[in-house]
C-alpha cells in the first residue's frame, strides 16, 4: 500500500499538533455547502495556508505575494460563474463560449501539504471549523509529479469543478502543466475537449487528477473525511 504522507516514530513527536480534533462537519452542511466563497475568504485560505506551510516548503509559492493574496485572481483562464443549486451543489458554468482545446484552468493557487503533520498544523490552527469542513471536503490525493503523494487542495474556485455523471458528459480534462505557463513541473491544468457553450457546466473526470485507487491514498486523509463528515475520501 502507498501511504505517504503518515507519521512514523520521532515525526509524530515533533509535529506542533500531536493529534487530530475532528471538526463535527455533518452538523452545518447546509450551510457550508450552499456558501460560495468571495475574493476575501479566498484571500483567508492562502494565507492560512502560507503560514503553515512556508516555513518548511518555500518553493512551493511560485506567484508572487501580491498575486496570492489577490482574492480575486484564480487560476482560471476563461471567464466562469460559481452557480449553487440545492440538488447539484456548487458547481463551474462558462460564461462565454470556450473553443475545443483551450486552457480554462492551472493550479496556481493549489496548496500542497506534503505529509500529516503539515496537514494538522494547516487544518487545525489556522483555519476557523467552517473553513476546516470545506477543506478537508476539497482536499485529494495526488503526485504533483515527485513521486510521492500529496494532499492537494485548491484554493480558488478550481475546486468546484465536478465531477461528470458518466464520461460522455466529460468536457474538460487534465493535462500536465506545460512548462511555459511558468508553474511547476509536475502541476496540472483542465483543458476543454471540446466547444463548451456559454451557460453549460464544467464537468471532469476525477481519476484524472485524484488518486481513486484505494490503495494509493493517504489513509490520515480518508479517516479525516470519514470522521468529519461521515463520508469516504475513496468516494470522489
Amino acid at each position: 500500500m502507498m501511504m505517504t504522507g503518515s507519521l512514523k516514530g520521532d515525526q509524530r513527536t515533533k509535529c506542533l499538533i500531536p493529534e487530530w480534533k475532528y471538526p463535527n462537519c455533518a452538523s452545518q452542511a447546509n450551510e457550508i455547502l450552499s456558501h460560495i466563497p468571495t475574493p476575501e475568504d479566498w484571500v483567508l485560505y492562502r494565507e492560512a495556508y502560507r503560514r503553515s506551510v512556508m516555513d518548511t516548503a518555500p518553493e512551493h509559492f511560485s506567484l508572487e505575494p501580491s498575486t496570492w493574496a489577490n482574492g480575486s485572481a484564480t487560476g482560471f483562464q476563461v471567464p466562469i460563474r460559481v452557480q449553487y443549486s440545492p440538488d447539484d451543489g456548487r458547481g463551474i458554468y462558462a460564461i462565454t463560449d470556450i473553443p475545443n482545446n483551450t486552457l480554462v484552468w492551472d493550479n496556481r493557487f493549489t496548496a500542497r501539504i506534503r505529509n500529516e503533520c503539515e496537514a494538522r498544523q494547516f487544518v487545525l490552527q489556522e483555519l476557523t471549523a467552517h473553513q476546516a469542513c470545506n477543506v478537508i471536503l476539497w482536499g485529494y490525493a495526488f503526485d504533483h509529479g515527485t513521486g510521492q503523494l500529496e494532499w492537494g487542495i485548491d484554493l480558488d474556485p478550481g475546486t468546484f469543478l465536478n465531477k461528470a455523471p458518466s464520461s460522455a458528459e466529460i468536457n474538460v480534462e487534465d493535462r500536465l502543466v506545460d512548462r511555459s505557463l511558468a508553474l511547476e513541473p509536475g502541476g496540472h491544468s483542465m483543458w476543454s475537449t471540446r466547444d463548451i457553450r456559454a451557460g453549460e457546466e464544467l464537468l471532469s473526470a476525477y481519476q484524472d487528477v485524484h488518486s481513486c485507487n484505494p490503495f494509493k491514498n493517504l489513509w490520515w486523509e480518508v479517516k479525516l473525511v470519514w470522521k468529519s463528515w461521515g463520508i469516504s475520501a475513496v468516494m470522489f
